[in-house]
Parts: C-alpha cells; sequence; structure tokens
C-alpha cells in the first residue's frame, strides 16, 4: 500500500449536546417571556422592551448554535499519507491543506489516545508535555516527532494498521 487516507468527524454526542443546549437555551427563554416576545412581535404593551430583549436573545441563540453546528460537525480532519508527506486540515484551525514531508520526521510513534486524560477534550489541542493534536476522537493516533521541532504532533487515526504500513514505507526511505 502507497496512501493512506481518512476523513473523521466529531463524535456523536457532541451533535446531542448542541441540540440539547439550544433546546434548553430557547424553552427557557420562551418559557419566561412569552408574553412579552408576543406583544413585543404585535408592536406594542405593557413588556414591549422586554419582548425586543427576548426577542433577540432567541435569534442571538439561534445564531450561536448553528455556528456551533457548523464549527463543531461540518469540519472533518483530513488525513492523507504518501510518498511526499503527511498531509493534514482541520477547519478552521488549519484552513488550507498543511504538509510534513518526510524527510523532517523523525520518527511515527502509534498508540491509542483519551482525548480528555490525554488532551484535554476534542478539535486541536496542546497538551502540557509539549504535544500538540487534532484530536477527533478516542483511540488509534499517530504521534509524529519532528527532526528540527520542539513538539510533537498527534493526528488520530480511522486505521491504524494501514497508516502504520504507509509510515514505515516512507518514514524509512525519506532523504531530508
Amino acid at each position: 500500500m502507497t496512501t493512506y487516507s481518512s476523513v473523521q468527524r466529531p463524535p456523536s454526542w457532541v451533535a446531542i449536546l448542541i441540540v440539547t443546549t439550544f433546546l434548553v437555551s430557547i424553552l427557557t427563554i420562551v418559557g419566561t417571556s412569552h408574553e412579552a416576545i408576543g406583544q413585543y412581535l404585535s408592536g406594542d404593551g405593557e413588556f414591549y422592551r422586554e419582548g425586543q430583549e427576548a426577542f433577540w436573545a432567541l435569534i442571538g441563540v439561534g445564531l450561536l448554535e448553528i455556528g456551533l453546528y457548523f464549527l463543531f460537525l461540518r469540519s472533518p480532519l483530513h488525513l492523507r499519507m504518501n510518498p511526499e508527506g503527511i498531509h493534514y486540515k482541520l477547519f478552521p484551525f488549519v484552513v488550507s491543506e498543511k504538509t510534513i514531508p518526510w524527510g523532517e520526521v523523525e520518527k511515527v510513534v502509534f498508540r491509542k489516545i483519551h482525548p480528555l486524560t490525554d488532551f484535554g477534550g476534542w478539535g486541536y489541542r496542546r497538551s502540557f508535555s509539549g504535544k500538540r493534536g487534532y484530536i477527533m476522537k478516542e483511540g488509534p493516533a499517530m504521534e509524529i516527532h519532528f527532526k528540527a521541532r520542539s513538539y510533537q504532533l498527534v493526528l488520530t487515526l480511522n486505521d491504524a494498521a494501514k497508516a502504520k504500513s504507509v509510515a514505515d514505507k516512507f518514514a524509512t526511505t525519506a532523504t531530508p
């Protein structure tokens, strides 16, 4: 095998969390201010000002949740390995694809990671031990040690065995 490619999305519980926070926020605002919102929408009433604030709070919460949805659920980690190097992209943290040439790689270590205990969460992370990571899930990951950089980069994987066979082939034959 000469190439490896994977696309990883955040865990499904993130969608449940976003939908739950959206519903709780909307229901709280509507539940406490439904009369005032009605008066604001009708154009007059004793609670017009309060209704205006609650209405715009609803709009703000809705836009925030839609933004969170696109930021977290529509931003997959794209990872490719080929003879040129390791290529990765995770919008909005890495807008255009980054390439790590094999000549810059000292070694690649494959291991299992736990996002909360190893990095404090998911997404683009930095650990106290000097590692940086694009962490999408718990499970297999590759830890890239660089020849000239002071940190290691961790990328989660879908299939560690395939990725290891590609990395073993190119990391050992790379020339600086």
